[in-house]
């Protein structure tokens, strides 16, 4: 007999709980715990980054992305007591770069269809970059 549609969520649900269960007890952060850490390491790396390599006239100022890597695997090794090297290969997948894409419904994107962009102010040729 087919399950019904609440079966099926049920089914999922409780899936997705032993899956979480399996992570955590092999000391795996979850995505949402990944993304605080990175946000944090950035705001930090910010703070320490050489404010002699700011340039004011171009608003933009260079980041060591090593810097916000360890940062992120430290916050989730000593404060959130998660595995160093779990920790370290779910900040390093979530910072890999991802395959581009031109499917605008499926992720917010900059490029809605060809030549025209979503966010005029968020489009490269608005970007004013140092000559």
């Amino acid at each position: 007999m087919p399950m019904t549609a609440l079966q099926r969520r049920r089914a999922d649900a409780e899936r997705k709980r032993r899956q979480r269960q399996a992570a955590r007890a092999a000391g795996r952060p979850s995505a949402d715990q990944v993304y605080h850490a990175i946000a944090e390491a950035t705001s930090f790396s910010l703070l320490c980054a050489d404010r002699r390599a700011w340039v004011p006239e171009h608003d933009w100022q260079p980041v060591n992305v090593t810097v916000i890597i360890n940062a992120a695997v430290d916050i989730l090794d000593h404060r959130c007591g998660f595995d160093r090297a779990a920790s370290k290969k779910a900040v390093i997948d979530v910072l890999r770069p991802r395959p581009p894409h031109r499917n605008a419904g499926f992720v917010p994107s900059v490029v809605v269809s060809p030549g025209k962009p979503a966010y005029p102010a968020l489009a490269p040729e608005a970007a004013v970059r140092p000559q």
